[in-house]
């Protein structure tokens, strides 16, 4: 992915953070904690698309048991045990993670259940070329 539209996509998460926070309220409390919310969440964004790219693939090819597994684990085989486990240990800084670390593991998952298709896939292609 090229740096520059990775930077560019984070912007509104990063540098806009506190105006948006601002629109919604004039605490400042709340605004430096919703920015760091944001700040959190826009590193979750890119893995996110991976991903959203992987479920859609499982359920254009009729791989529905995949796609659901990865719809089910973002928000519960992962964010709701992430959610009251990184409360217990960190408080609210936990909370600012949850949804980066629900991705992460999600698209991790992802990835790991779809390796076998990948690789069908794959070699389907090198067949076709060869015959």
């Amino acid at each position: 992915m090229n740096s520059g539209v990775f930077r560019f996509g984070l912007v509104p998460f990063t540098v806009l953070a506190p105006a948006y926070m601002g629109i919604f309220t004039s605490s400042r409390e709340i605004i430096e904690i919703g920015t760091q919310f944001l700040h959190a969440q826009a590193w979750a964004v890119p893995i996110m698309a991976v991903q959203v790219t992987l479920m859609n693939t499982y359920q254009a090819t009729g791989q529905a048991f995949r796609a659901m597994l990865v719809s089910l684990g973002r928000q519960c085989l992962f964010y709701l045990p992430y959610l009251y486990l990184f409360n217990r240990l960190w408080g609210l800084t936990g909370l600012l993670h949850v949804q980066m670390a629900s991705d992460l593991s999600t698209t991790l998952l992802s990835v790991l259940i779809g390796i076998q298709m990948i690789k069908g896939l794959y070699g389907r292609q090198k067949q076709e070329k060869v015959g």
